[in-house]
């Protein structure tokens, strides 16, 4: 199964998974990328403070 092009560029469907308690995780629904939620959106969706845009 190869990864979809909105993974790729970061754009992932992104849902709240079942982990252990008082460690949340959200999983993509279409690649099964996992990670810990950020409260910033940008920095899921692969930017960070040092770009520009």
């Amino acid at each position: 199964m190869s990864k979809p092009l909105t993974c790729w560029l970061g754009l992932h469907a992104w849902h709240p998974i079942e982990s252990e308690p008082d460690f949340p995780l959200i999983a993509c629904l279409r690649c099964g990328k996992q990670e810990v939620p950020n409260h910033n959106i940008a920095a899921r969706m692969g930017w960070n403070q040092h770009m520009n845009g």
